[in-house]
C-alpha cells in the first residue's frame, strides 16, 4: 500500500481522519483476502505512514512493513531528518519491519541506512537498483538487480 496521492492536512484535501477512513477499508478487505504480511512503502510524509500504520493495526493483526522514501539529503519531501521520521515509524508497536525504498540510488541510500541503523536492528531497505532483507536476527539478504551497482549494494551488507 503506498499514500494516497495528495496532501493530507487538517483541512484537507485528504484529512487525517480521511485518511484513516481510507487505509482501513484497504486493510480490512486486505485482511478477509487472507494476506500474510501488509507493506506500507514509498511514504515521503511521516504522518500520513502514521495515520496508515494505525488505521491497519486496527483492522488486521498481520505484520506490517513500513517503509518512507527519502531524497539526496536524508530527509523527507517535508524535510524531517530520516532519523527522525524512521524512529517515529518504528516507534509504532504494530510495525514489525521498518526501513527505507526507493527516489534515491543506492550510494544516496546506503548513507541514509547508516543514519538509521541505530535506531533499529529490523529494517528492510530497497532502492531500484536493488534489494536488501535484514531480519531481527542479523539475517541479510542481497538482490542484485544489475551488475554495475552490485558492488554498492554489498557495501549495505
Amino acid at each position: 500500500m503506498g499514500p494516497l496521492g495528495v496532501e493530507m492536512t487538517a483541512h484537507g484535501p485528504m484529512t487525517p481522519k480521511q485518511a484513516h477512513e481510507i487505509f482501513s477499508q484497504q486493510g480490512r478487505i486486505l485482511g478477509q483476502a487472507g494476506v500474510d504480511l501488509l507493506i506500507v512503502e514509498t511514504f515521503a510524509n511521516t504522518e500520513e505512514i502514521l495515520v496508515a500504520i494505525r488505521a491497519l493495526a486496527e483492522v488486521t493483526d498481520v505484520p506490517i512493513v513500513a517503509q518512507m522514501t527519502v531524497n539526496e539529503d536524508q530527509a523527507t519531501r517535508y524535510g524531517e531528518p530520516v532519523e527522525q521520521a524512521v524512529s517515529r515509524v518504528a516507534g509504532e508497536e504494530a510495525v514489525d519491519v521498518v526501513g527505507l525504498n526507493c527516489s534515491i540510488g543506492p550510494s544516496s541510500m546506503l548513507t541514509s541506512l547508516e543514519r538509521i541503523r541505530s535506531i533499529t536492528g529490523q529494517t528492510h531497505l530497497r532502492s531500484t537498483q536493488c534489494r536488501i532483507t535484514a531480519t531481527d536476527r542479523g539475517a541479510y539478504s542481497l538482490h542484485v538487480y544489475t551488475r554495475v551497482h552490485g558492488r554498492i549494494c554489498q557495501a549495505f551488507l
